[in-house]
């Protein structure tokens, strides 16, 4: 009889163990990871070196526990089979399958979800052990993966922005915060044409206008960055920046032309996607490019705070913006043109 308890808490006992291994190994974040590191806990590389691991480590669990089960199974079936004969054998097969489906499966792994934090540091050091302790089979088992599995699993954008949105959900972070991360991981799917300044609203000069004459049309210059054209808006020659204008007033230069203070204009495709475009604007250290479509005509321009807003996901407006969203203008000053024409 001995014996018997003996098998069946073994089983239970070992296979209790591996499935809360599993659940925490699982629930263990990066996040937690790096902040064990940086206060030099001294679980810290065991985390690291199970997180790099972490095929390895799910070997040696797996294989204890099937070797556990495997065992206890084998074990309690021959002493049920010696003590109370042949009779109870299915009886006594199903009690233990149920048994070890709950407290071996069902409460280790509801534990090990909900309190992996306070067990992280124990569960490094015993799957550690385990690790070198199975490493022969471990070592057969990751080759064997390897060969069935050859590219390695990766996070997704999907999966970390649906991450964030989780996490927002059950108040780990902020719901703002939560945007900015998912329109940070969404930059790459949109172009600056989506975002930029069309040219049926795009404020401009033409480079042989002067000082003088554009003041005394602009009493209020509410644009700090003004495209500068030749002939027509297809052939933008440069860029006016609005203090280099008041500078030159204030010097009594009005009879210099746009084309004398302009500035050089970089020049962006309209395909080009927002998270490339913020790159070049840090690069460049510039805050307003030239957005062209494909056969090089002007389709309005993009700046620096365009690209923040759709990182942000708000509309940033100063008490000077004369209109808080120039593509709504745009399409409002379309649809009454044609209303017009009908």
């Amino acid at each position: 009889m001995e014996l018997l308890i003996f098998y069946i808490l073994l089983s239970i006992g070992i296979s209790f163990l591996c499935s809360l291994l599993e659940s925490v190994l699982l629930s263990t974040s990066s996040a937690y990871i790096n902040v064990a590191i940086l206060e030099k806990k001294k679980s810290g590389p065991l985390l690291v070196h199970l997180q790099n691991n972490t095929d390895k480590a799910l070997a040696a669990i797996l294989t204890l526990n099937t070797v556990a089960n495997t065992i206890g199974a084998v074990g309690v079936g021959a002493q049920v089979l010696k003590i109370f004969g042949s009779e109870v054998i299915a009886f006594s097969s199903i009690t233990l399958t149920l048994v070890i489906l709950f407290v071996s499966e069902i409460i280790p792994k509801t534990l090990g979800t909900a309190k992996w934090k306070k067990l992280a540091p124990y569960c490094a050091y015993i799957t550690n052990a385990l690790i070198y302790l199975l490493f022969p089979l471990v070592f057969v088992i990751g080759k064997l993966q390897k060969f069935l599995n050859p590219h390695k699993n990766t996070i997704t954008r999907e999966e970390m922005i649906a991450t964030a949105n989780i996490s927002a959900e059950e108040g780990e972070i902020k719901a703002q915060e939560s945007l900015v991360i998912s329109n940070l991981l969404s930059l790459d799917n949109v172009m600056v044409s989506e975002i930029m300044t069309p040219r049926t609203v795009l404020k401009s000069f033409e480079e042989t206008e002067t000082v003088e004459n554009i003041l005394k049309k602009e009493a209020k210059l509410r644009f700090s960055r003004i495209p500068i054209y030749k002939d027509n808006l297809d052939n933008i020659t440069g860029l006016l920046h609005k203090y280099d204008l008041l500078h030159a007033s204030s010097e009594d230069k009005d009879t210099l032309k746009m084309h004398e203070l302009m500035k050089p204009i970089h020049v962006v495709p309209e395909h080009t996607p927002v998270s490339a475009a913020l790159d070049q604007f840090i690069k460049k250290r510039e805050h307003l490019f030239l957005v062209v479509d494909e056969y090089g005509s002007t389709a309005g321009i993009v700046t620096l705070e365009d690209a923040i807003e759709t990182l942000l996901g708000v509309e940033i407006v100063d008490e000077l913006d004369p209109v808080q969203d120039m593509r709504a203008l745009a399409s409002k000053q379309w649809k009454e043109k044609k209303r017009k024409q009908n």
